[in-house]
């Protein structure tokens, strides 16, 4: 039996419509963002209150020679997150500055400032003042001197002391500040394999709190589940279950059997559409009984009910144990389109060597321990 934990993967671009800032008074914030943290959203968050509008501008390059793209974040990628930090922000429009050519400082400096302006003017509709708000000293007097028409504030470190090469050296200790769409970069697709008995089962009851610990701890989603009012937190809203006998509730609908959790831990069905959507359930299924679908139909409604709460976490028991070769094909690929559309962690057990072999990296469980294998 395997252990496999599918961690979440990038999510596909997305279509965002461009607008114009229309706004007087302009902020204007840029920085490399590799990645962009909570302690920058608080700086965006002040220039947003002192002006109408704030541009953001994604510096660096898709070269080498940019610490971002060195270390796997490159200039696109990172303009794409932010702007999907922003995308339902009026207040904020987000754009790239590409350094790439640009001569070093302080010799770019002249370059870099015309190229700034090209973004303002493109990006807004004559604002009558701009103020930049920066971090350094070095920028209030290079800017001062390149752009004397804007003003250039010097802002303090954001209470949350937090800085991007801290995150990039030790992103799991500093995960709560890292903003969710760059949290992508930093997982990976894991398989955990052990031989029987060898502690994989336990593991997932631990995480789910079925098993209690004799020492340690458990942080899920940075919650330590030993507090029964977290683990109860956990399950509602971090945490979906989908298991190989299903687990569904004969005569109900699949709409029922889906919105089921609702009806406990959350009101409305906002995103039913959408997860129907990624996992091939038509409206009409919807008002099927669901006694009178498939073992591969209620595998798609059991993967549905346990993502309808937004869970950050997916637990798969043996999700494709009671499956015929070409619907266990049909899970395999669903659970790869949850984890990289959803942006969902995943942890499944298993015995199928297809799911095992679709894996980037390896490790193994010996009595109770889990030891790295291979990368």
């Amino acid at each position: 039996m395997n252990l496999v934990i599918l961690l979440n993967l990038e999510k596909g671009s997305f279509f965002m419509k461009r607008k114009q800032l229309s706004g007087k008074h302009i902020g204007i914030v840029f920085g490399t963002f590799a990645p962009m943290h909570v302690g920058h959203v608080d700086l965006i968050t002040k220039a947003k209150r002192a002006n109408d509008n704030v541009l953001v501008i994604v510096s660096g390059s898709n070269t080498q020679e940019d610490r971002g793209t060195r270390a796997g974040l490159s200039l696109n990628r990172r303009f794409r997150y932010v702007r999907e930090v922003f995308y339902d922000d009026e207040l904020v429009v987000v754009d790239k500055l590409d350094e790439a050519g640009m001569p070093a400082y302080p010799e770019g400096w002249v370059p870099w400032v015309n190229r700034v302006k090209e973004l303002i003017a493109k990006n807004t509709d004559d604002p009558e003042k701009i103020t930049f708000y920066v971090g350094e000293p070095e920028y209030v007097t290079e800017l001062n001197r390149y752009y004397p028409q804007a003003q250039v504030e010097l802002i303090e470190r954001s209470i949350i002391n937090i800085s991007a090469t801290e995150i990039r050296d030790n992103p799991m200790e500093n995960w709560r500040f890292i903003t969710k769409p760059f949290r992508r970069h930093f997982t990976h697709k894991v398989l955990v394999v052990g031989s029987a008995s060898g502690g994989k089962t336990t593991l997932v009851k631990l995480i789910l709190g079925i098993t209690s610990l004799n020492e340690g701890d458990i942080l899920v989603c940075g919650s330590s589940i030993l507090d029964m009012k977290n683990l109860s937190k956990v399950r509602r809203r971090n945490i979906g279950c989908v298991f190989q006998n299903f687990n569904l509730i004969s005569g109900f609908t699949v709409k029922e059997n889906i919105l089921l959790p609702r009806y406990f831990f959350e009101n409305g069905e906002n995103n039913i559409n959408e997860i129907c959507n990624t996992l091939g359930l038509t409206k009409e299924m919807l008002s099927k009984s669901i006694d009178k679908i498939s073992g591969g139909e209620k595998q798609r409604v059991a993967l549905a009910r346990a993502l309808i709460n937004n869970p950050e976490i997916l637990i798969a028991d043996e999700p494709t144990g009671n499956l015929d070769a070409a619907n266990e094909q049909n899970i395999i690929e669903l659970l790869k389109r949850i984890n990289e559309e959803l942006g969902i962690t995943i942890i499944t057990v298993t015995h199928s060597d297809k799911v095992a072999n679709s894996m980037q990296s390896i490790c193994t469980v010996v009595d109770g321990k889990i030891e790295y294998v291979r990368r």
